[in-house]
């Protein structure tokens, strides 16, 4: 598949925009902002919190336990970046307990990465 110049892509089906929709600025830089400068792996259990919907199982897939450990907030979103810790963004993000015990370090591309993008980009200054 070739890069469309006009902000579209068509398939089959239809033409489709691929300009972002929503809140999505705010939603990064909030991320951005709240990210945690201590990248030691610790222990973050949020499966008791109030604010915490779990998925139920009537969500469940093929996979039997796909959604054990699995939830959001009240709002619709994912915990926050500061109430979590991964190392890559492509970590499950409903995933409410993530095990560490504080023995590891990780890197900081995880916030380095979207950072520098969003400086080349233009969507945000230094």
């Amino acid at each position: 598949m070739a890069a469309s110049t006009d902000g579209t892509f068509t398939d089959a089906w239809g033409t489709y925009s691929l300009e972002p929709t929503g809140g999505w600025l705010e939603e990064t830089m909030f991320t951005l902002k709240r990210f945690p400068l201590d990248r030691t792996h610790w222990r973050h259990e949020n499966s008791h919190r109030l604010d915490v919907v779990r998925f139920n199982e009537g969500m469940r897939g093929f996979d039997e336990g796909r959604y054990l450990n699995r939830g959001r907030r009240i709002d619709g979103f994912a915990l926050p970046v500061d109430e979590r810790h991964f190392d890559h963004w492509n970590h499950d993000p409903w995933r409410l307990d993530t095990g560490g015990n504080g023995k590891v370090l990780s890197d900081g591309t995880v916030f380095l990465l979207p950072y520098y993008m969003g400086l080349y980009h233009g969507f945000f200054e230094e």
